[in-house]
């Protein structure tokens, strides 16, 4: 990852991080998402996918909540199977169990998390839970998608990182594309909650979404911080230019 100088454009740093930092600041976003819009109490957490992502969204999300159950499911049994262990082991104060397939995962949750690069809808409206709030993060081209679109015409609330980029990809895409939702039907943008803007959740029967595709000003905003952490630390090789 490079991060630049903003008013000159000169390179500040070269930060070898293997797409760490980016690992990071997508589950950070979802755990500010659960913050203000999942309920308090969380007994069953459903998780579509078993890959990266899904270990950071789970391990981000217990800096925020305390899941009782994550119920996982994903299209390989072994990965979900090595999920489970690997995850059983750096996070032993919440229960992992495989679901036998999405709709077992998404029934009675509290929290939805879709963490996968499908571009087939995998959660159905008809599965929800009154009162659970969906963090929808693998759809980050207008290709892909993860909810069907009756999903957010059940929400009673929908929030996203940023409006402009999700009416082009991700699930509010789709849902204006098929006509399931009007634009108007887009409550805001996560950072006006944040900001006090906008309300979040109110009530434990509301459905809430979050539609993450991801923005660059996160990038920039974790790899700065790396930065700054690594220079008071006086870590790191400096070059000449």
């Amino acid at each position: 990852m490079l991060l630049f100088e903003a008013e000159t454009g000169l390179l500040k740093c070269v930060l070898f991080d293997n797409g760490f930092i980016t690992e990071m600041r997508t589950a950070a976003a979802g755990a500010v998402a659960a913050k203000y819009l999942a309920k308090k109490t969380l007994p069953k957490v459903g998780l579509a996918g078993s890959g990266s992502q899904a270990r950071f969204q789970v391990r981000a999300l217990l800096e925020v909540r305390e899941p009782e159950e994550v119920w996982v499911w994903s299209r390989s049994s072994d990965h979900v199977l090595a999920y489970i262990a690997e995850m059983s082991g750096l996070c032993p104060q919440v229960k992992f169990i495989r679901a036998k397939d999405c709709e077992e995962a998404v029934r009675e949750s509290d929290l939805v998390i879709t963490a996968t690069p499908s571009r087939t809808p995998l959660v159905k409206a008809s599965w929800l839970k009154q009162g659970v709030h969906i963090t929808a993060m693998g759809s980050d081209g207008p290709e892909k998608q993860e909810l069907e679109v009756d999903v957010l015409a059940r929400a009673d609330l929908i929030f996203c990182d940023s409006t402009s980029q999700c009416v082009k990809l991700g699930e509010i895409h789709h849902g204006l594309e098929k006509k399931a939702i009007s634009q108007e039907r887009i409550t805001g943008e996560i950072g006006e909650i944040i900001l006090g803007r906008k309300r979040g959740r109110e009530t434990d029967s509301q459905i809430t979404i979050a539609d993450l595709t991801g923005i660059g000003a996160q990038d920039a905003a974790a790899a700065s911080l790396v930065y700054e952490e690594a220079s008071l630390r006086n870590l790191g090789d400096f070059l000449e230019i």
